[in-house]
């Protein structure tokens, strides 16, 4: 599955209709998601950098358990524009 970029969510259109979304706030709303994407996959490349840096080095079970699972922010963040096209679809129907 093609990962969503920051650049995606920015492109995305959404059309307006009679009494259909207020579009400033979905831009603005979009605007908040991309802004936390880009942290959350900036955080990402961070972290494989400095896993990468550690070699054969293992980290203590606490270390890992406290890392978070950056996989769930991605799929979060999926859920979240999965609901948002849903939304306009039924908005628009």
């Amino acid at each position: 599955m093609k990962r969503i970029t920051p650049t995606d969510i920015i492109n995305k259109d959404f059309k307006t209709v009679l009494r259909g979304y207020d579009a400033k706030a979905v831009d603005e709303f979009l605007d908040i998601i991309v802004r936390d994407y880009e942290e959350v996959l900036h955080e990402n490349e961070q972290l494989k950098r400095e896993l990468s840096k550690g070699g054969g080095s293992t980290s203590s079970r606490r270390e890992q358990a406290a890392a978070p699972d950056l996989s769930e922010y991605d799929e979060i963040i999926r859920e979240m524009l999965a609901r948002i096209d849903r939304l306009e679809k039924r908005v628009l129907r």
